[in-house]
């Protein structure tokens, strides 16, 4: 059976989009204008939105962690200088049958840099790192400058996912426990409600940004055991989790309100971020923000008129901005913006759910000292449970940074009781050790790849496919996390036409001067046969990923698929 395509998260019917070119490159600083064609007009809706369910069935998994290294190293500088790159292994690479294709990609690869970098990006400043192994025979194929730790970019999500299915298992779930602190008495608890941090991203990868699912469940339970009212407060507790804050080496404070530069924490909502869906008929425009009850204040309206789209959407200030002009007939178009204070948002999410089923409480305690203070242990009203496996598509395929930082929390709080960076690099280090995977060079400052203060080895990278694509439980649904050569949308044109179309799941990564790609090559059986790993460092000149890396990336993708008839132990 064919594979089936992946379902694009943020869809737009129209005409395409300037809003959402302008958004990727940070340019706007807080609000994006849109020029094109497009038919917009206002209303805050309540109406839900219909989207397929999520989930497939589990497959149950566990693993002991063993001790690992103290701390992980400290991070490196932000790229190797030439000199270092002339004296790593890069102009020696093993014997091997691919090592003269293999080094004739590469040549190609580095004249079309040169060219389209007007002579700057020359092979003295650039570092390309490749592994390859056979995965029924553990013959390295190639390992070319592979033991050199470069800025992996999304790629390091690989490291935290692989590390949550090898130490966690598929069995897992984020938990946020539910406590009732005092007596409950006529459908009143005279106490407090405690509520314990899991590192959940309350994410549904095709939802709405709705919360129901979890908060429906929520309210049932709470009726269940007895209780219509509280006393008291509801308390945020941390627990092991803290607020990660913004990481080491982000991007630049003028796209902090952009999705992908998210937070995390001990609690979260949709992933810490709030989405804008704005359509129109012919006479008025519907705009849709969810979560409901997100807490921050809007500004604008949208009107409906004439051919232009002046749409604005954004985050400014702590407010949500919806507001200008679009065509009659437009839409759905949707965006999400990153919401400042992720445990403000489950907080604000929270309590408005509450109200709204008709439950009275005090106040939403958010989590502080104090807070922490007055959470004392209580019975166990309800346990709000998200698969991790649920997650594992956003981070692998859509490359979710701040749902990727909630699973890298995660790690770090449910083996180690430590969900700080700290603990989490920490947990993630023990599993590769105990996989016996090499963790030499690794520096990880967070779970997505976002930061520039990361380093990883392709040796490292490669391993970690390779690890989970040996556990017959965690494979299939692994491959089925990574986008697929040829057929999803962000390697729907790739590898097509050649031995790797349909034949390669992959992780892409990429930020200014780093470029990555990995993952496996599947035999004729759909089943994991090669892991690689390719790694680039380079001058940060515009394009080059496009015009140098994704094809030199193709082209040793189809290398490999077109030589598994004949990879066979020597």
């Amino acid at each position: 059976m064919a594979p089936m395509a992946r379902k694009p998260l943020l869809e737009a019917a129209g005409t395409p989009l300037l809003v959402l070119a302008l958004a990727a490159l940070g340019a706007c600083g807080g609000e994006v204008e849109a020029s094109d064609p497009v038919p917009a007009s206002v209303s805050d809706s309540s109406v839900e939105l219909e989207f397929p369910p999520l989930g497939r069935p589990a497959r149950a998994t566990g693993r002991t962690a063993p001790p690992g290294p103290a701390t992980p190293p400290s991070p490196q500088p932000a790229g190797p200088s030439s000199e270092e790159i002339e004296a790593s292994s890069h102009d020696a690479p093993r014997a091997g049958s691919l090592d003269r294709p293999v080094a004739r990609i590469l040549s190609e690869a580095r004249r079309r840099a040169l060219e389209a970098s007007k002579g700057r990006c020359t092979p003295r400043l650039t570092k390309v790192a490749i592994e390859c192994v056979d995965l029924l025979t553990g013959v390295r194929l190639v390992s070319y400058g592979s033991d050199v730790a470069m800025i992996p970019a999304s790629n390091l999500k690989v490291v935290t996912a692989g590390a949550a299915l090898l130490g966690l298992g598929l069995d897992a779930d984020f938990e946020t426990a539910f406590e009732a602190v005092g007596r409950i008495d006529g459908g009143r608890l005279e106490g407090d409600l405690i509520v314990r941090a899991g590192a959940d991203p309350m994410h549904r990868r095709e939802g709405d940004g709705s919360l129901d699912p979890w908060f429906d469940a929520l309210a049932s339970a709470l009726r269940r055991a007895g209780i219509e009212s509280i006393s008291g407060d509801i308390v945020l507790d941390h627990g092991p989790f803290v607020p990660l804050g913004t990481g080491p080496e982000w991007p630049d404070s003028r796209q902090h309100w952009q999705q992908y530069c998210g937070l995390a924490s001990g609690f979260s909502a949709n992933g810490g971020a709030y989405r804008v869906t704005v359509s129109s008929s012919a006479k008025s425009a519907r705009v849709i923000l969810r979560p409901r009850n997100h807490g921050l204040p809007r500004r604008g309206n949208v009107e409906v008129g004439g051919k232009e789209n002046s749409l604005r959407v954004g985050a400014n200030g702590g407010r949500v901005t919806v507001g200008g002009q679009v065509p009659a007939k437009f839409g759905p178009f949707v965006k999400e913006f990153r919401h400042p204070d992720p445990d403000r948002l489950f907080a604000s999410a929270l309590r408005g759910a509450l109200a709204d089923r008709g439950i009275r409480f005090g106040r939403v305690v958010l989590p502080t000292e104090e807070s922490s203070a007055r959470a004392d242990r209580g019975a166990t009203v309800h346990v709000m449970r998200s698969p991790v496996r649920s997650v594992l598509e956003a981070v692998l395929g859509d490359s979710n940074n701040p749902v990727a930082d909630q699973l890298f929390a995660l790690i770090g709080g449910r083996l180690a009781s430590d969900g700080t960076r700290e603990g989490s690099a920490r947990a993630i280090r023990r599993i590769l050790v105990e996989n016996d995977i090499d963790v030499t060079g690794l520096v990880q400052v967070e779970g997505s790849g976002l930061s520039r203060a990361n380093r990883l080895t392709a040796r490292t990278l490669c391993d970690v496919h390779a690890a989970v694509a040996a556990d017959p439980e965690l494979s299939p649904v692994y491959v089925d996390a990574l986008l697929r050569s040829g057929v999803d949308e962000k390697l729907g044109n790739r590898m097509v036409g050649t031995a790797a179309e349909g034949r390669v799941v992959a992780k892409t990564g990429w930020i200014g001067g780093a470029s990555s790609f990995s993952g496996l090559v599947l035999d004729d059986e759909d089943s994991p046969r090669l892991a690689f790993a390719i790694l680039v460092s380079y001058p940060r000149v515009a394009g080059l990923n496009t015009k140098a890396w994704k094809p030199m990336q193709d082209e040793l993708c189809a290398l490999f698929a077109s030589g598994l008839p004949v990879l066979r132990p020597r």
